[in-house]
């Protein structure tokens, strides 16, 4: 059977693994089966509050459940997820907003003290044109669902936190299709602003699948570690081969070395993808010998430092690694 489309492998997940975790994050331990709830409960609350096809919706959220629960919720409705970087500036945000049209922008106000809500307030109120709802989620207890906490350029907007949406019930939604886009990732190039690239559910399934069965013997049956952020197709493919594998996912919001190595120790991970400079912090803040001793090796890409250095860093601590080459245009993982 083809699952070509991302709803297809979250279906086929629950019937083959539904009581397997799916989603590991602090405490917390969510299978495949309510994974799929949440999803489906969100899809809901996404189609009431006006996404349909081929709507876009900005994702400018880190790493969290509730990413992947959105993500997955916009799948099922055959709407387009537009990954905003956490780093961005409010010019930066502003113009991928703007430019995709996106009709939702999901985000995190005070994420790890990071004020979006600032950086919003920067953004003149043409970039939001297009935009008629706004989702928020938070982890305490701020009462953001006030319009206005919001900047004046969006008080005018829908607003629904992610809690009300996952809360929303009704009959499955999907309206995916193979060859409809369900992603556009932002990339460098030679001109002043990122260029959009845009792929498809089948794109997305079939480089899943083939990630999957090029790692699968290192990785088992044990979890896939995500650090690297979603908003890029380095992280992102992490995630999507995951899915493929019906693996656990055990989610960082933002790294942090001694905090990954305790997740990799405790839930036996295998093998992690990590750019050089998050390599070395995780060397320098394991003082075994050999470091990480759960893995099997470690992928990486050298953004930092010439190949042969930190591969020698690396071997010198016990550490293989393999290059990876990826790009947002053909995906990640190669």
């Amino acid at each position: 059977q083809e699952l070509d489309t991302i709803p297809a492998i979250l279906r086929n997940n629950v019937d083959q693994s539904g009581d397997s975790t799916a989603l590991i994050y602090e405490s917390n331990k969510i299978t495949y089966a309510t994974l799929h709830e949440l999803v489906l409960n969100a899809s809901c609350g996404l189609s009431k509050l006006g996404i349909k096809s081929g709507d876009r919706v900005a994702f400018w959220l880190p790493n969290t459940p509730a990413y992947i629960v959105l993500y997955l919720a916009c799948m099922q409705l055959n709407a387009i997820a537009v990954a905003v970087n956490t780093r961005f500036k409010g010019s930066e945000v502003a113009d991928i907003v703007s430019r995709s049209g996106a009709k939702s922008i999901i985000f995190w106000p005070l994420f790890k003290k990071a004020n979006f809500l600032e950086v919003l307030s920067s953004i003149a109120d043409a970039a939001f044109n297009e935009v008629e709802s706004v989702i928020i989620y938070d982890e305490e207890e701020h009462d953001f669902m006030s319009n206005s906490y919001l900047p004046s350029s969006l008080q005018s907007k829908k607003v629904a936190s992610y809690l009300e949406l996952i809360n929303h019930s009704g009959a499955e939604i999907d309206h995916s299709q193979p060859d409809a886009g369900c992603n556009i990732f932002t990339t460098s190039g030679t001109t002043r602003a990122p260029k959009f690239v845009l792929h498809s559910h089948r794109s997305i399934s079939i480089h899943a699948a083939e990630v999957w069965r090029n790692l699968e013997p290192l990785i088992k049956s044990n979890a896939f570690f995500h650090t690297l952020p979603f908003c890029g197709v380095f992280g992102f493919n992490h995630f999507s081969a995951a899915l493929s594998g019906a693996r656990p996912n055990v989610i960082q919001s933002a790294f942090n070395a001694r905090e990954a190595i305790d997740l990799i120790d405790r839930h036996k991970v295998h093998y992690i993808s990590a750019t050089d400079d998050m390599l070395l912090a995780l060397l320098e803040a394991d003082d075994r010998n050999p470091a990480l001793p759960s893995l099997t090796c470690c992928g990486y890409g050298a953004f930092n430092l010439p190949p042969e250095e930190i591969t020698l860093r690396a071997s010198a601590r016990g550490i293989n690694l393999v290059g990876l080459y990826g790009m947002s245009e053909v995906q990640a993982l190669f």
